[in-house]
């Protein structure tokens, strides 16, 4: 396989536009990455769960694993249980290199925006849960008070 790379996303499409989806061609985005020939990579094995996948890998040589999830922040890449970098394959999929041998490659979804809308969330329960055990009046047979 045949790879590219390029810096900025606008790059990155007119590369693919102008060598067509192939599967003998990638075109990687960020720094890091040059240009040059990869050997092959296939899934031995694959599992998938809620936000995680799981894949054993055999690699001939330095590959590219590519996986066909859309590209976005909050996806964490791990080959045998260390973080690698992400790279954006083709201005929309997730890849990694992969070395020669076999490997285990997981990926997890998991957006520091869902951790702190879950935290927000729980506070406001805890907040509303404080305001109705504390400042309610049992006495009162409604919510509305009288001025007199």
């Amino acid at each position: 396989m045949q790879y590219t790379s390029r810096e900025s996303e606008t790059g990155v499409l007119a590369a693919v536009t102008e060598h067509g989806w192939s599967k003998d061609m990638a075109v990687l985005q960020g720094p890091g990455t040059d240009s040059g020939t990869l050997g092959k990579c296939e899934v031995v094995s694959y599992t998938r769960g809620y936000a995680k996948r799981s894949y054993t890998l055999r690699s001939r040589g330095r590959s590219l694993a590519i996986i066909p999830e859309t590209w976005f922040p909050g996806w964490r890449m791990f080959l045998d249980g260390k973080p690698v970098n992400i790279l954006c394959v083709d201005w929309f999929l997730i890849g990694a290199f992969v070395p020669d041998g076999e490997h285990k490659l997981e990926v997890k979804y998991d957006p520091q925006s869902f951790r702190i809308g879950l935290w927000i969330s729980c506070m406001a329960a805890v907040v509303l849960a404080f305001v109705l055990l504390f400042c309610a009046d049992p006495k009162q047979e409604n919510l509305t008070r009288r001025v007199v």
